[in-house]
């Protein structure tokens, strides 16, 4: 199994209050934090998603050229 990519600030999978599968909590660089409570069948595909909301959270948009105007 490979490496999970790092991504930034810190991702924690958690079984869930009602013991219905596992949830995740990233908390950003800046501190916020951000849940899913899922439920996700296992700890790693809760790490994951949470690993992979974190990386969609903090990508820069991609710059799209405005459209030239119709005159």
């Amino acid at each position: 199994m490979s490496k999970a990519k790092p991504v930034p600030g810190t991702v924690e999978a958690f079984p869930r209050k009602d013991n219905d599968g596992f949830a995740w909590k990233w908390t950003s660089p800046k501190g916020n934090e951000h849940f899913n409570y899922g439920p996700y069948p296992t700890k790693a595909a809760a790490a994951a998603a949470g690993r992979k909301f974190a990386r969609n959270f903090t990508a820069k948009p991609t710059h799209t050229p405005p459209e030239p105007e119709d005159e």
